[in-house]
């Protein structure tokens, strides 16, 4: 058996959980020890693979060249198949991380459609969602952002799936180390210009000194942050109810001006608590300004 057992065995039972026995899966993988310790597991749970390497032009390609030779490499000695996506965001105006992620997403979706798989699984682990969870924290965020990184996630008909959430990057390095899985460090993730990587260098291993098991801890409680989103959700759907829109002509404008108004009555409100009410104040904004909204919790002050 490989070892650490307990790890890996997590592993592959949450993707055994997450993914139908009879459906193919599409491995995100970089060639970084988080993704190449998931093609390791995924190997082992039965179901049929396709790898998915991404190059991109951020970095030199003699350097990106290393990840992807690497992945290549390990796939043709394991017999699975390998495909290898180009994502250009030099062509791009101020090209962003984000920007490089939607392109990503989409080229691997591609990969999907062609192989007849709606099912693609990375390697986030539980020190992406301590990560997450800090700048959720530092950012002011509510239920849903505390919520962390989702197990599963739906956009229109593609699943995408983090099986190793429950597992933090030091087992991660032991899967690789115990099991001759080879991989390459990216350098660009010690530069601490970026917040992540700045939260990943400069707090966590501060933060792991005092409390060690804080990795694992933080998903758990992304687990329960999840479940109380979706009872303020429900609670959410019932004050919807309640809702009206009336159209507001400014009798200033000459050209006969008018806006959307969004109103509740008072009564619904007093009858519900503070996170329906923040969720509800969120949802509207949103909704009128066909933008996200930063709603402060501190406003709903009612006595």
């Amino acid at each position: 058996m490989s070892k650490p057992e307990g790890p890996i065995n997590q592993v592959i039972s949450s993707l055994r959980r997450l993914v139908p026995e009879n459906e193919k899966i599409v491995i995100a993988c970089s060639g970084g020890a988080d993704s190449m310790a998931l093609l390791f597991c995924a190997q082992k749970t039965g179901h049929k693979l396709v790898v998915v390497h991404a190059l991109h032009d951020m970095r030199p390609l003699e350097e990106a060249s290393k990840d992807r030779d690497l992945v290549q490499k390990y796939c043709k000695e394991n017999s699975l198949p390998f495909r290898e996506v180009l994502v250009e965001v030099k062509k791009y105006t101020n090209p962003s991380e984000e920007t490089y992620r939607i392109l990503r997403q989409s080229q691997i979706r591609t990969v999907g459609n062609q192989e007849k798989t709606f099912y693609t699984a990375t390697g986030h682990h539980a020190d992406d969602q301590l990560e997450t969870m800090l700048m959720k924290l530092g950012r002011g965020s509510g239920l849903r952002g505390f919520s962390g990184i989702a197990e599963k996630h739906k956009h229109n008909d593609y699943i995408t799936v983090r099986p190793m959430l429950s597992i933090s990057k030091e087992d991660i390095y032991e899967i690789c180390k115990q099991n001759n899985v080879p991989f390459n460090e990216d350098e660009t993730n010690k530069d601490t210009k970026y917040t992540r990587n700045a939260i990943r260098n400069l707090i966590v291993p501060v933060l792991k000194e005092v409390f060690p098991d804080c990795a694992r801890k933080s998903h758990e409680a992304a687990c329960v942050f999840a479940d109380a989103q979706k009872l303020a959700d429900d609670s959410l759907h019932d004050l919807k109810k309640h809702e009206v829109f009336n159209l507001v002509y400014d009798p200033n404008d000459k050209w006969g001006g008018k806006g959307t108004c969004l109103t509740i009555p008072i009564e619904a409100l007093l009858l519900a608590n503070n996170i329906t009410i923040y969720e509800w104040l969120r949802y509207a904004f949103a909704k009128l300004n066909d933008t996200p909204t930063y709603v402060s919790y501190d406003t709903l002050n009612r006595e």
